[in-house]
């Protein structure tokens, strides 16, 4: 793989300096600084349409020590961009702690009563974190999860709305006993929580109403209908346990709080602080960085974050038509569109986006995010190369204490990718245009999509399953041609993670969809609630020709596990989709069910020199559980139990050695060893292991309760 690594910033470069007591009508010297980096970023904009020989050897905009807060992202445009010769650099100063923050700090606390306490915060969206002296607390909620009763009312779907594939009804909204649930003050603020195996489900509330000894929560609509319509494990048990929260009613324990928006007042239920000292901090800023270019064409390039801590954004959930919740398919793979009856495969995942990240990266080259730290991140992606990345690395960071994951590379609307192949139409101001459906696939009659199947049969494929009532989702992709882009060449490596996904469970540490090129490597994860590492999209069993897409990735060196802390049926590392020339070689993983999990459909896969602690007797090496996973090879992997499955197709596994009751061999050692951080990154490792985080009520059983 051709990854392009920026070159190392010279001394030559000319340098611009920001430091938070500085003055934006500052020349930006180390003397006289600029106080922001947006006022930076302009200057570096107005060098390079000026004398472009002057910055020959690159702008570097330094920042010294302290805290730099955002009200809104920082935004990076093709005008900002480098070039490989002349990048510009936005980093902290040697040895300087430089945080950027979305937050703002809350003070003048008043004592309400006992050790709840209250201040005024100006903002009108719901507040779902808040760090008082650096630690997260967690919203106001139900000290125990409480049983529903069953779902209540319907909600019509017209199938002509802009956020559904077809017509049909949904529930409105889900019974609860009314002992176990109060008519809150803001309904609109409450949130219901419920897992099932490998997912979850977050859904909002509207409005709630008491009919005798029963209690209705109303869904926020549409979002509600398309969070209750999917199929498999996407589907909500009305009678199973939910976890309540966001309520002033519900604060009644240590380190809670709760916003209430119409007033503007914060709640806080005191952990012991001294509430006149404490340093309080309400994230504000949706997302910290935005880097998006306008087209393939039109990139952003050449830009490196270095030695930066990036603190205390804010998202709210995903939001269709003004209504909020997190409906999870799998995975970072969030279902956005209404589908009767659910099954979300014939939409050519169209259905399905991901969440913006505190980072997010579209239309961009040669970007790169180098020893920086993450921190309290709110969003449920801290890094997210989401569209048209290309030859960019994630490299040597520091990730802690995130309500979703570290990074993800790629979009499940990749399934294929129009990328320079159609002229955008002028003015397109709605969502992306594309051939229907029918269309794009009636083109590919003939052709032998499907690993071992006839050209007839993909033709049976496509009558069967590619039918009329599968609606037109032209006008549903979020990528237009000539801006959707494939992510390819991105190196993702040397990262410590820790104590990931606390709120979004069912998000792996690492995420990519259809993805080519990429390389996630020598990472370091341990303590997930669900997987550590995903690479992939589509299922064999989808009723739709695989895609094409996907080649040529790497997992390898990774060191990770404790995994599925919470949820399962996933695999720490977990694979999806026809993927040829990528290989999952040198990892160490340990201690997780699946340990090494090509779900179904997956191919051309080399799966090799491996070490694998799986120390129970229910925990499987290698799972290949049907016949659609096929051309897979497993070679010289080394175990502690030789326990597998393949029921697949033109597998090879052999050279397998297992060491149950034996202590690992010398190369499986070297391998171990190998595996994880690199020498030069080794110093982001902390010399203990992080406390773990938990948003949670003290003694909560998540597992317990839940499964």
């Amino acid at each position: 793989m051709a990854l392009v690594v920026l070159t190392a910033w010279s001394s030559s470069a000319i340098g611009i300096w920001v430091s938070p007591s500085g003055n934006d009508a500052n020349p930006g010297s180390q003397s006289k600084p600029m106080k922001t980096v947006q006022a930076a970023l302009l200057k570096a904009r107005e060098l390079r349409n000026g004398n472009a020989a002057s910055v020959k050897n690159g702008i570097q905009i330094i920042l010294s020590e302290g805290e730099y807060f955002l009200k809104e992202p920082l935004v990076l445009g093709p005008e900002d961009s480098g070039t490989s010769e002349s990048p510009t650099i936005i980093k902290a100063s040697n040895k300087a702690r430089v945080v950027i923050s979305g937050g703002v700090p809350v003070t003048d606390w008043q004592q309400v009563e006992g050790r709840i306490y209250k201040a005024s915060l100006n903002r009108d969206s719901k507040l779902r974190t808040l760090f008082v002296d650096g630690k997260r607390m967690r919203m106001a909620g139900t000290d125990e999860p409480v049983n529903g009763m069953g779902d209540w009312g319907k909600f019509v779907i017209e199938g002509n709305e802009p956020w559904a594939f077809g017509s049909g009804t949904a529930i409105d909204g889900i019974k609860f006993a009314s002992k176990e649930i109060q008519l809150y003050k803001n309904p609109e603020d409450v949130e219901l929580v419920q897992f099932n195996v490998w997912t979850e489900k977050i859904l909002c509330a509207r409005e709630i109403e008491q009919f005798g000894d029963t209690t209705v929560v109303k869904l926020q609509q549409p979002y509600g209908a398309i969070a209750t319509s999917m199929a498999w494990a996407g589907k909500i048990n009305y009678n199973k346990s939910f976890l309540i929260r966001n309520a002033l009613e519900l604060l009644d324990s240590p380190g809670e709080f709760y916003f209430d928006r119409k007033n503007h007042t914060l709640y806080y239920y005191s952990n012991g602080e001294d509430m006149t000292a404490a340093t309080v901090i309400a994230p504000t800023s949706g997302g910290l960085v935005h880097i998006k270019g306008k087209s393939n064409a039109e990139r952003v390039k050449n830009i490196r974050f270095e030695g930066i801590t990036f603190s205390h954004d804010h998202w709210q959930l995903m939001e269709v038509a003004g209504s909020y919740g997190f409906a999870g398919i799998q995975s970072l793979g969030l279902a956005v569109k209404y589908i009767p009856g659910g099954n979300w495969h014939p939409s050519e995942y169209n259905s399905t986006d991901v969440p913006r990240g505190a980072i997010q990266v579209e239309n961009a080259e040669n970007i790169e995010f180098v020893r920086n730290c993450f921190e309290g991140i709110s969003s449920a992606v801290a890094i997210n190369l989401v569209n048209d990345v290309k030859n960019s690395r994630v490299e040597g960071n520091y990730f802690n204490d995130l309500l979703g994951n570290a990074v993800s590379v790629g979009f499940p609307q990749h399934y294929q990718v129009s990328e320079g192949k159609i002229k955008p139409l002028e003015n397109e101001t709605n969502l992306a245009v594309a051939p229907k459906p029918q269309q794009a696939l009636s083109a590919a009659k003939g052709v032998n999509f499907l690993s071992g199947t006839k050209n007839s049969q993909v033709e049976a494929v496509i009558s069967n399953d590619r039918s009329d009532q599968v609606p037109d989702n032209s006008r549903l992709q979020r990528y237009r041609a000539g801006v959707e882009g494939l992510c390819e060449n991105i190196l993702v490596a040397n990262n410590y993670i820790r104590n990931v996904s606390l709120d979004f469970r069912q998000v792996e540490a690492i995420t990519s969809f259809f993805v080519a090129g990429t390389r996630i490597e020598h990472n370091d994860i341990a303590g997930t609630p669900y997987g550590a590492i995903t690479c992939g999209w589509w299922w064999g069993n989808a009723g739709i020709p695989a895609s094409t897409v996907a080649k040529n990735n790497s997992i390898s060196f990774n060191k990770a596990g404790d995994t599925h802390q919470v949820l399962d049926d996933g695999g720490i590392i977990y694979l999806l989709g026809e993927q040829p020339g990528t290989v999952v070689e040198g990892n160490y993983v340990f201690n997780g069910p699946r340990c090494i999990y090509p779900d179904d459909g997956s191919a051309y896969l080399t799966i090799t020199r491996n070490v694998v602690g799986n120390a129970s007797y229910k925990w499987m090496w290698l799972h290949l559980w049907t016949k659609r996973c096929h051309d897979i090879v497993a070679r010289e992997n080394y175990v502690k139990n030789n326990l597998l499955m393949d029921n697949g197709t033109n597998n090879i596994i052999d050279e397998t050695y297992s060491f149950r009751e034996d202590e690992w061999s010398e190369e499986a050692l070297r391998i171990i060893d190998f595996a994880g951080i690199q020498p030069e990154y080794k110093d982001i490792v902390p010399k203990n292991e992080p406390e773990r985080i938990s948003i949670h009520p003290e003694g909560f059983k998540e597992r317990d309760v839940f499964h």
